[in-house]
């Protein structure tokens, strides 16, 4: 870096410190420089700079005077310094106006070493001393930050488009010829005169109904995708949250149609219910498994909350937590029960009509 430009200094207008040290343009036009939005860095054909308006010195976190003098590079990320240097000749030899780094995501170096995203427009000028470049630099942080939500809303769509797809595809396809097997064997078990054939075409039967339960459920699920403060959305957040603690995952199973039929004073209930079942696995059963099953059926949600942990004691006294799991369940019209799980462990139960009355909902 040059310890002075080879032009004389200029002082912009209304402004007692130096902005520049080129000999090029009025007060004015200085003037109108320096209240354009954008930012402005002069350079010469060394690269030194030697004009800057206030925008760009505030943009890079430097007063104007302490950017003038300096070479451009100051400007540039540490590990381009040397790529623009050759890129800098290289526009100097056959210098014409257009935009720097078409296509890239260009970045500038602050004051503090931070980077920022910016666009710049390079533009060549001669005076009586000499060659000099304008780079008109813009502060694209704003503009990057909305492309990327909205890169992540589009992102997000295609997933949901996806995810809808897949739902029409297993409702009108898988289901209708699960349906159909169903249909075959049942009129296959009417025919049969075996016992035997019989008792397993009805096994058959009864699993390809279970079957279609849980792809129906699978549907809900990947159709109520969008609904992401949905009930089956909460209580896998709060499954997932108690992981962290335990050291493992939760094995969650949901059937039914749960968003559509559980209303919301049932589902925060249940919600509280189930972080209480799962806060006292992870502060006192010493468990390596745990198991949480939520199923809606009939107008009826069924809680389950088991693990594999050291057991209650009989007799043991019974804490705030579980008389509260247990008055919320009797105020709904539901029950509560915890008992010892087999081989080990301990198994929570806990049930409630799906949908209460509009005088309990709005009480």
């Amino acid at each position: 870096m040059r310890p002075e430009s080879k032009v004389e200094p200029v002082r912009s207008v209304g402004d007692d410190g130096p902005h520049g040290a080129t000999s090029f343009g009025d007060a004015v036009g200085r003037q109108l420089v320096d209240a354009i939005p954008d930012g402005v860095v002069v350079v010469d054909i060394e690269g030194v700079i030697v004009f800057v308006n206030g925008r760009a010195a505030a943009m890079f976190g430097y007063d104007c005077d302490q950017l003038v003098g300096r070479s451009v590079e100051t400007l540039v990320p540490m590990e381009l310094v040397d790529a623009h240097r050759g890129q800098r000749a290289a526009f100097t030899r056959a210098p014409h106006t257009r935009p720097m780094g078409t296509g890239l995501m260009l970045e500038g170096r602050r004051h503090d070493g931070s980077l920022l995203p910016v666009e710049i427009s390079l533009s060549p000028f001669e005076t009586e001393d000499g060659a000099y470049v304008i780079a008109a630099v813009r502060d694209t942080t704003e503009r990057v930050r909305a492309e990327e939500e909205l890169r992540k809303a589009h992102d997000a769509v295609a997933m949901l488009e996806e995810r809808e797809r897949i739902a029409r595809d297993l409702h009108d396809t898988v289901i209708q010829h699960i349906f159909a097997v169903g249909m075959n064997l049942q009129a296959t078990e009417a025919q049969a005169t075996d016992p035997v054939i019989k008792d397993r075409v009805q096994w058959a039967v009864d699993h390809l109904d279970e079957t279609i339960r849980e792809v129906r459920s699978a549907i809900f699920g990947l159709q109520s995708a969008r609904a992401s403060s949905g009930l089956r959305a909460r209580l896998t957040m709060a499954v997932g949250e108690v992981g962290e603690v335990l050291g493992f995952e939760p094995n969650l199973h949901l059937d039914g149609l749960i968003d559509a039929a559980v209303d919301s004073t049932v589902g925060e209930e249940m919600l509280a219910v189930a972080r209480e079942a799962l806060s006292n696995v992870a502060r006192h059963a010493g468990a390596t498994r745990c198991e949480v099953e939520l199923i809606v059926s009939d107008g009826l949600l069924e809680l389950n909350v088991r693990d594999n942990g050291r057991g209650i004691m009989p007799g043991s006294p019974r804490g705030n937590g579980l008389f509260n799991m247990e008055a919320r369940a009797l105020a709904l019209g539901g029950s509560f029960r915890i008992e010892p799980a087999e081989p080990r462990g301990t198994a929570v139960r806990w049930n409630s009509p799906a949908r209460v009355p509009d005088r309990t909902e709005h009480r």
